[in-house]
């Protein structure tokens, strides 16, 4: 499960994708034994580390 995260956060991988890569054939089963593991869905550590990736906004665009 901790490679599982590690590719949630650092890749562009589906959920699917990582599941499939550590093991499981069933996303659904990934998902029950991920939050089993860590108390939180990895939708939510995939979305997060896709928003790490991001490239910051300017201060600019908060101020018009």
């Amino acid at each position: 499960m901790e490679r599982a995260a590690q590719l949630l956060q650092g890749n562009h991988m589906t959920v699917t994708g990582v599941a499939c890569a550590v093991g499981f054939v069933n996303r659904g089963s990934f998902a029950a034994a991920f939050k089993r593991k860590f108390g939180v869905n990895p939708v939510i550590i995939d979305l997060i580390g896709n928003l790490m990736l991001m490239p910051p906004l300017p201060i600019s665009s908060f101020f018009p």
